[in-house]
């Protein structure tokens, strides 16, 4: 950013100098005319030349210095404003990528859920209710996304408050989702620790065969039903919230393209190739 000095600084200054010019020509009329009332002080011509270079070199070099000062705050305030604009950047860059962990965390939790339903319908198996066909996942995906208040600013600046509210709400439903995951990993456990004394494993097949007797199924049923009704939101919610964020970092990306005019947040399109002709939505 550069700062030009402007018509009203030059005018003050050039005031000045013309201010102080008539009391330069009275003082050297008067020691000319009347050099008794100048008592005792005695100017020669030499001297009148040095008092004259004196006191215009006075004016001048306080001009350069007002100048030199001047020049020193414009570079100052640019210095600050290029250095609020490359924080604005980093904060902005910071939101960006975070939305794109949750988008990437909303898809693998999709495609974790949607390669076994994937398999399923290749071994002929997706008429089973979808507990028995999702295993528990190994580990976690990753840990809360937290967003920092002041990582909005740019979004403040750019006037884009509902943007703020869906990088919370996305972040708030990531962690929720996860959770989900931990609890269904949990009770499917449980519930088949709780089989095992009926289970056996066929050896040709490699399948385990559980038999319950009828009149003890009715709490396995219930446990079930309620794993089957929990794995089936997280699929539901995994995969309309992967879209919803998909749009969100879009719509980041794009505001802060035309914000900042900067390369760095180039448009984000949407590159995903789904890669099978699925039986399964």
């Amino acid at each position: 950013m550069k700062e030009r000095i402007g018509g009203n600084d030059l005018a003050i200054f050039g005031l000045g100098i013309f201010a102080s010019a008539p009391f330069i020509v009275v003082l050297l009329i008067g020691v000319q005319i009347a050099p008794d009332s100048f008592s005792p002080l005695k100017f020669s011509t030499s001297d009148f030349a040095t008092l004259t270079a004196g006191i215009i070199g006075a004016t001048i070099g306080g001009a350069i210095s007002w100048m030199l000062a001047r020049q020193a705050s414009v570079e100052t305030l640019a210095r600050d404003s290029a250095a609020r604009l490359d924080d604005h950047k980093s904060k902005a860059l910071a939101i960006l990528l975070k939305a794109q962990l949750i988008t990437n965390g909303f898809y693998t939790n999709r495609e974790y859920i949607r390669a076994a339903l994937v398999k399923a319908n290749r071994d002929g198996n997706l008429a089973l209710e979808m507990w028995l066909i999702v295993q528990q996942r190994v580990g976690s995906f990753l840990s809360p996304i937290e967003l920092n208040a002041a990582e909005f600013i740019p979004l403040m600046l750019a006037g884009k408050a509902a943007l703020i509210n869906e990088c919370t709400l996305m972040a708030l439903r990531f962690d929720v989702i996860e959770q989900s995951i931990d609890t269904y990993n949990n009770r499917r456990e449980e519930l088949q620790q709780m089989m095992l004394k009926y289970s056996t494993l066929d050896r040709s097949t490699g399948l385990v065969i559980t038999e319950i007797p009828r009149e003890e199924r009715s709490p396995y049923e219930i446990k079930a039903k309620e794993i089957e009704e929990l794995i089936q939101t997280i699929y539901r919610t995994a995969k309309e919230d992967y879209i919803r964020s998909k749009k969100l970092c879009a719509d980041l990306s794009s505001t802060f393209h035309g914000y900042f005019g900067d390369s760095v947040f180039a448009r984000l399109d949407d590159v995903e190739i789904d890669p099978h002709k699925r039986a399964v939505s």
